[in-house]
């Protein structure tokens, strides 16, 4: 051992020696412990917190019960421009806040603890903790910029802001401090509107910009409103709607007392219980009018609650009475007695105006802590707003809000939300649900704020006992709210839609949000195209490269049926929340159309694989054993075995084409139930219609499902054997089916790069659900019309790619004449132009198929809708000039009206028809019957795509117009040779 190691080994034995001797206390343990846990872990953040219970609470928003992630990503979007905003403090408006005296100094310290390095650092707030944080300190936000502006001069110049951080965010406050102003931009903005020719630059700048910060000013204020500061306004809305009903009703029942009907006792004797109705509703009004008017300040909440349930309890006592009375007259004797047909007309009147005076006052009552943009969190028990036909005075929304909760007393959660609730007043009631609802909401505000070595486990315990006592207020409070409508009510739909969903369906709406399937799909799909470019371009080179082409073209393969495979689920979770196929929106149209463009790439890519087993399939699924087949013995035995599914599967198609329940809609009402329903009610040329479709599916779908099912059990044919034509099969050997396969890719290739571009316009638009519009809400004519409507318009742009890679190769490519053939058809297309025309014509073929079996269904479901057949409606006129455009294109090849070229030029303009009849109609015109399916996508694109159509056009043009050169050369040249021999 050395001496370096000797001296090593003694210096470790003497410190070990003196650390026995050290003796440490178990109280110095645990502070040593907590010294060590603090330098090295500090205060944990908001992010690292369980938050997943509370983003999975159930939330009624937008026609829908959704999880609140969802919610909360739109209502942040709409508010800050994006779902996940970075937002940084600004001191100056945090000074100027405490010199105003708005902010304390123990405020301004909160507000800075929320922002890492004493607030001069950014944060990056998801979407679901700054709903939180709006609701646990509504005050302090006022004060922290996170709403958008665009652009830097309108921050400085109308808002004061000049922080020099660059953030495009200002504050609640700084809005507020300048109202006036804003609010002076916007009255020219909305007069420059119809008229922008004589706005000012100022107007036309910043007008759209501030205009956009009110709204989202008024959404921040609507979701935390608080009646003890500001004064709700719907609620005075509808105090003004009671008040006038309250008048009228008082003038019927005096015509009551005059109606000299002396056998039946009036309702309430002396008026006595009218006159003090009366004083009940005019006193709530008129303290809201003062506050309004006189003081400025809000009404206290407590003491309006007070009133409004004192008032609604006496008219539930006058109901029952006016009822009784209104039943009494119409029951008595002397029904012929044309004395009492006046009396009888009062009292069903001063009935219904009862009615009315409650809603208006239930609704003002609920409008207290209630606004569109609050959390809904628990469903409400009013049959007014469950009502099919509710009055469109009363905008509420069927679920009551958190803020309620957190705010309301028990007589109002026990009004609107659970009956059984006790009237006790310990706050520690086991079975008081509703304070246990605040008290579970303060306790998660608690944990998030605290520094405690528990905190996660306390907000977790809160969040997941907030979410149960919601759900049991819920389920317990459900079989009253279906109670508030009677039975054969319109409004089961509504019920279905407004109740209490189960956690399974809530959880896979969450992981759908959390997937966001559509927003990244365009990135798959670029990286496919990346790939199997390359794969292209290495085909070209020589083949000590080529070896690389397969690994690309797979490769890109994989990525792009990873990409359809995701894009299918979330096409498949869509359907299953909302229970409609999801192609009825913008945004829906493209993500399937995107769809559509991937799975017709790869069918006409991949078809050389499994045409030969498809077609040997279909053979052997067919009924009639015909003898100019020359089918072998092993084929009709095949036929014998498949007799029976076939005619399993035949009597189920024809059960779910007859009986089975579809529930179709018609504007609102169910117009049948089955397929058969629909036979029996329909006119004899319908009949014939009905009759002719439903005989295709019974035969055509059975034996499509068993082809597909036997494809991978049917061998290639065998050489030698006589095919369905009756000719003899070639040998084809499996290289030269990959071999094929490698040459069609340019199919894949041209699906992939329009998927980028679908797909990327998709990931641009707001993917929320919307509620389907009640002429649309039919699944069988979603699929058959839309679907086949779809599929025609990806072929058609597949089509128009092709189109435009051959006009680009006519436009730069050799032409040639060829010497076997003589005048202006001798003139031959570059190679790669020649190459695609058998594609180009195919694309075109299923293009006018699918379009003519989507048009004639389209009239078919308008017929059924609406009605008539063909209205001449923009839409409608589009659909006929692309349908008749494209058969144009297909035909007149044939008819040799022009050759491959003309093919060409179908193929690039044809999109433009599409383009118009799809986005044209819906953007532009807007005055279709048809447009459902518009979206403020604003005019950038509009602009976009004329610059495109005219781009093709030019090139288009430049084509022809070198094309009409290169046939007179090469006409001259034959005229030579000819008149030379």
């Amino acid at each position: 051992m050395s001496l370096f190691e000797s001296s090593l080994s003694t210096g470790r034995g003497k410190i070990k020696n003196k650390l026995k001797r050290i003796e440490i206390s178990p109280m110095k343990k645990i502070l040593l412990l907590f010294v060590i846990f603090m330098m090295f872990s500090g205060s944990v953040p908001a992010q690292e917190l369980d938050w997943t219970t509370w983003r999975k609470l159930p939330v009624f928003s937008h026609g829908r019960v959704v999880p609140l992630e969802t919610y909360a990503r739109r209502l942040v979007s709409q508010i800050c421009r994006t779902d996940a905003p970075v937002l940084q403090l600004d001191e100056h408006v945090l000074e100027e806040a405490m010199r105003a005296g708005h902010l304390t100094v123990d405020q301004v310290r909160n507000i800075r603890q929320k922002f890492p390095d004493a607030g001069k650092g950014k944060r990056k707030f998801p979407s679901y903790v700054l709903l939180f944080e709006w609701l646990a300190d509504p005050e302090l936000w006022d004060y922290i910029p996170f709403l958008y502006v665009e652009t830097s001069d309108a921050r400085k110049n109308y808002l004061g802001v000049d922080s020099g951080t660059g953030s495009p965010y200002v504050t609640p406050y700084s809005v507020s401090e300048h109202a006036e102003v804003i609010e002076q931009l916007l009255t020219n903005y909305d007069a420059a509107k119809q008229n922008l020719d004589e706005a000012s630059g100022t107007v036309r700048r910043y007008g759209k910009t501030l205009e956009n910060l009110k709204t989202a000013y008024l959404q921040f204020r609507s979701f935390t409103a608080d009646p003890n500061v500001a004064t709700p306004q719907m609620t005075v809305s509808m105090l003004e709607q009671a008040v006038v009903s309250l008048m009228e009703a008082l003038r019927t029942y005096e015509m009551l007392q005059q109606s000299g009907v002396s056998e039946l006792e009036l309702p309430f004797t002396q008026n006595a219980e009218m006159k003090a109705l009366t004083q009940k509703i005019q006193t709530v009004y008129l303290l809201y009018r003062r506050s309004l008017e006189e003081t400025g300040e809000p009404v206290d909440s407590r003491k309006a609650e007070m009133l409004f349930e004192v008032t609604l309890r006496s008219l539930e006592e006058m109901l029952p009475a006016a009822e009784r009375y209104r039943r009494q007259i119409f029951t008595s004797d002397g029904t012929d007695d044309l004395s009492l047909q006046r009396p009888r007309m009062l009292a069903e009147t001063f009935f219904f105006q009862l009615q009315q005076i409650r809603m208006f006052c239930e609704a003002g009552y609920i409008a207290l802590y209630d606004s569109e943009d609050m959390l809904h969190v628990c469903p409400l028990l009013s049959a007014e707003v469950l009502k099919a036909d509710r009055s469109q005075k009363i905008s509420g929304q069927p679920w009551l809000s958190l803020q309620t909760f957190l705010r309301g007393s028990d007589a109002m959660v026990r009004r609107f939300a659970d009956p059984n609730l006790p009237q006790v007043e310990d706050e520690l009631a086991e079975d008081n649900t509703h304070r246990k609802i605040k008290i579970a909401f303060h306790e998660m505000v608690a944990a998030y704020q605290s520094v405690d070595f528990n905190r996660v486990k306390l907000f977790a315990d809160a969040s997941r006992n907030l979410a149960e006592r919601l759900r049991r207020i819920a389920e317990t409070s459900e079989p009253v709210r279906r109670n508030l409508l009677p039975a054969d009510s319109q409004s089961g739909e509504i019920f279905a839609k407004t109740a209490m969903p189960e956690p399974l369906v809530i959880t896979a709406e969450f992981y759908y949000e959390i997937l966001a399937p559509f927003r990244n799909m365009w990135r798959g799909s670029l990286t496919a195209f990346c790939l199997l470019l390359i794969s292209a371009l290495l085909s070209c080179l020589p083949k000590s490269l080529k070896r690389f082409e397969l690994f690309f073209f797979w490769t890109g393969s994989v990525f792009l049926i990873l990409t359809e495979l995701v894009t299918l689920t979330g096409i498949v979770f869509r359907t299953y929340f909302t229970g409609w196929l999801p192609i009825s929106s913008k945004y829906e149209t493209v993500v399937f159309l995107a769809f559509s463009l991937v799975g017709l790439g790869f069918w006409a890519t991949f078809y050389p694989l499994f045409r030969d087993r498809l077609k040997k399939a279909w053979i052997r699924t067919s009924l009639a054993d015909s003898r100019s087949r020359q089918v072998t013995k092993n084929t009709t035995q095949w036929k014998r075995i498949l007799l029976l599914p076939r005619a399993i599967l035949t009597v189920l198609t024809l059960y779910l084409l007859l009986w089975a329940s579809y529930g179709e809609l018609s504007g609102g009402v169910l117009r049948w139930n089955t397929v058969k329903e629909a036979f029996l009610m329909n006119d004899p040329l319908d009949w014939i219609a009905v009759i002719l479709c439903m005989g295709l599916i019974v035969w055509a779908v059975p034996r499509a499902v068993l082809t597909l099912l036997l494809i991978p059990f049917v061998g290639p044919p065998i050489p030698g054997e006589k095919d369905s034509r009756g000719s003899q099969n070639k040998p084809v050997s499996t290289k030269t089916v990959w071999n094929q396969i490698l040459e069609r890719k340019i199919f894949l290739l041209a699906a992939a790069f329009l998927a980028v571009g679908a797909g990327k316009y998709a990931s641009a638009q707001v993917m929320n659900f919307s509620p389907l519009q009640a002429v649309l809400r039919s699944n069988f004519w979603l699929a058959v019309h839309i679907v086949a409507i779809m599929i025609s318009y990806a072929s058609g742009a597949i089509a128009w790619l092709l189109a435009l890679i051959a006009t680009v190769a006519c436009l730069f490519g050799k032409w040639k004449q060829e010497s076997s053939k003589t005048g202006p058809s001798a003139i031959e297309l570059p190679w790669l132009s020649r190459l695609l025309i058998p594609y180009l014509q195919n694309l075109i073929g299923v293009t006018v198929l699918c379009l003519a079996i989507g048009t004639i269904l389209g009239g078919r479901w308008a017929d059924y809708s609406w009605g008539r057949f063909w209205g001449w409606d923009p839409k409608e006129v589009w659909a006929l000039v692309t349908l008749l455009f494209y058969v144009i294109v297909l035909h007149g090849r044939v008819a040799k009206l022009y050759g491959n070229f003309g093919l060409i030029l179908g193929g690039l303009f044809g999109l433009f028809a599409i383009v118009m009849t799809w986005y044209g109609v819906n953007e532009v015109l807007k005055g279709s019957r048809h447009a459902y399916a518009a979206s403020d996508t604003g005019s950038w694109v509009t602009t976009l795509l004329l610059c495109f159509v005219a781009a093709n056009i030019f090139l288009g043009m430049l084509a022809l117009f070198r094309y009409l050169i290169k046939k007179t050369i090469l006409e001259a040249e034959i005229y030579n040779d000819q008149y030379k021999s």
